[in-house]
């Protein structure tokens, strides 16, 4: 809610024991990447891939650094957008369940 009210239009969230899948320069990097093909109604972009059905994921030719997930699940790494922020803070109000296991049914329902 606070990068929200603050107006950030791009903000991300890691879990402290986060530990990057290779040279944290090239991680950087990759992920500039990605978020500069987000799409303008992108509400997040997921930075892992944990219980993912990598057979159902979507790619895209003009977006080679992102991949729409089939069924996102964890939330240890996250950039949020602000319309994102926002929505997120909305939905997951009151907390009724871990975050890993509120996103994708909070997903899933739109």
């Amino acid at each position: 809610e606070s990068a929200a009210e603050q107006g950030l239009l791009l903000f991300a969230v890691f879990e402290d024991d986060l530990v990057p899948g290779g040279d944290p320069g090239f991680v950087r990097n990759q992920i500039l990447k990605a978020v500069a093909e987000l799409p303008s109604d992108a509400d997040m972009l997921f930075l892992e891939y944990c219980w993912e059905d990598c057979d159902q994921v979507g790619y895209s030719k003009g977006r080679p650094h992102l991949m729409k997930a089939f069924h996102p699940h964890c939330a240890a790494a996250i950039v949020y957008t602000l319309k994102g922020a926002r929505k997120v803070a909305g939905l997951c109000l009151p907390i009724w369940g871990y975050i890993d296991v509120m996103y994708p049914k909070l997903i899933k329902a739109g």
